[in-house]
């Protein structure tokens, strides 16, 4: 009797700690490929379009994510650029060994257009490039 109850409370007591683990790690579990490809694809005519402007390591785990609108013609790019007027920076969790450095690195290389979202209510920025349609998902915090 005793055994069987020692028993249940030690299943019970497992079976807490992987569920408290589990939800203290969630956060690890949002998905860096962002949402669905059907409805990102729909949403693309409507959302801002910006090029990756310049992507560093600021500190171990942070980068500094700049972003400048995409126009319609490249000139109004350029000048943007050449005044150094940037639409869009964020510190974003991320360091040089994760796959979205090199994502953004390549997006930066060949000047991609991407499509931007920033839920409402989220520290989460969805992008997709419009070329190969290659979604990103980052996570960005207050300094």
């Amino acid at each position: 009797m005793i055994t069987a109850f020692i028993s249940l409370l030690v299943c019970s007591v497992a079976a807490c700690v992987i569920v408290i683990t589990i939800w203290e790690r969630r956060a690890q579990l949002v998905s860096f490929r962002g949402m669905g490809l059907r409805g990102d694809i729909e949403l693309l005519h409507d959302v801002p379009r910006v090029r990756v402007r310049e992507l560093t390591i600021t500190e171990p785990d942070t980068a500094r994510l700049a972003m400048v609108a995409a126009h319609e013609h490249d000139d109004v790019d350029r000048i943007a650029e050449d005044r150094g007027l940037v639409g869009l920076e964020f510190l974003i969790a991320m360091n040089e060994s994760d796959p979205g450095f090199l994502l953004l690195r390549e997006w930066e290389a060949r000047e991609c257009v991407l499509g931007i979202v920033l839920p409402p209510d989220s520290q989460l920025i969805r992008l997709r490039c419009l070329e190969d349609l290659q979604p990103l998902t980052l996570r960005w915090f207050h300094p």
